[in-house]
């Protein structure tokens, strides 16, 4: 899987990279690496699927919707369809700790697609107003991933006669920690567009402070300053010894510009903290997804004594 990059094959890279705006299922690799599985806390991951028209596959969807778009006029070319929608199907509850996540369908429409869309509701037995908190981020965070897709489709339907049935986005989450006073997720995305022939596999994280009820970040856990670089260099160490098996040069094609600015996808979980990356964020498209897994210990300093990855860590005063 491990490949040296020549300078033609990141020319060729360069060009995918920009071709490439729409993903096939994410690998979620365990605290180890490993590819393909979530990570011993996970409890679940549950998928969301918007669907715009049926493809030609033939595998009978779980529930089929068809809907008749009205005629619109896009660059004076007057179009009618008619989509049908396949919603794939989704695990009727998810229960973790006292957090429960259910699926709730609602319909998303453009000019030219019709699509049904499951997302994450969140639900406890805690009090009112904490629950409320944590339900608006979770609901927040997923609604923002799909409202960009579908204003993506739609700025693509505006752009003239092309048509989106068949375009897809499919999301799911897993739940990496759950302790009294922390919940941590990770969002996985991918969409393909009709007739791109290509996919975009993305990630994003979120991790609540249970206490307070409020979203925390990578500055919430580490001490300011100058440990944003100490950490840096331990995700570099981790991508290339992971990824490149230690060859500087491809590492270099790839990730040589990587900065502190592109660690914000963090990630508390029992075990140490995440670091996630998009797909060919950092690496060439065989890597799929990245994240490098750092254990506390091997943090040392860098962890803040008062903040939140103190509530995993053991080595902690």
């Amino acid at each position: 899987m491990k490949k040296n990059w020549s300078a033609g094959h990141l020319a060729r890279a360069a060009v995918l990279l920009a071709l490439l705006t729409t993903a096939c299922a994410p690998m979620v690799p365990d605290l180890s690496g490993a590819e393909g599985a979530g990570s011993a806390e996970s409890n679940a991951a549950l998928d969301t699927t918007i669907v715009a028209a049926l493809d030609d596959s033939g595998a009978p969807p779980s529930t089929v919707v068809t809907t008749n778009v009205p005629s619109t006029t896009v660059a004076s070319t007057t179009t009618s369809s008619s989509t049908t929608t396949s919603v794939a199907p989704v695990p009727s509850s998810v229960t973790v700790g006292v957090w429960t996540a259910t699926p709730d369908e609602r319909d998303e429409s453009g000019q030219q697609f019709a699509a049904t869309v499951a997302v994450p509701v969140m639900d406890a037995d805690v009090e009112q107003a904490l629950y409320a908190r944590v339900v608006t981020l979770v609901e927040g965070h997923v609604q923002s991933q799909i409202g960009a897709t579908l204003a993506l489709w739609r700025s693509i339907e505006g752009q003239g006669e092309r048509d989106l049935t068949g375009s897809t986005l499919t999301m799911s989450y897993e739940i990496a920690a759950f302790e009294e006073q922390l919940i941590s997720l990770r969002f996985f995305s991918n969409e393909q567009v009709a007739g791109s022939g290509s996919v975009k596999r993305q990630v994003t994280t979120l991790m609540v402070d249970l206490v307070s009820g409020v979203a925390i970040g990578l500055d919430d856990v580490i001490v300011s300053g100058e440990s944003r670089g100490a950490l840096l260099t331990l995700v570099a160490d981790g991508l290339l010894s992971e990824y490149f098996e230690g060859d500087d040069d491809s590492f270099g094609l790839w990730a040589g510009n990587l900065a502190i600015g592109d660690l914000d996808k963090a990630l508390l979980t029992p075990a140490g903290i995440e670091i996630w990356f998009d797909e060919l964020e950092v690496g060439p498209p065989d890597i799929g997804v990245p994240v490098v897994a750092i254990p506390y210990e091997q943090l040392g300093d860098i962890l803040d004594p008062a903040g939140a990855g103190n509530i995993f860590n053991s080595d902690a005063a």
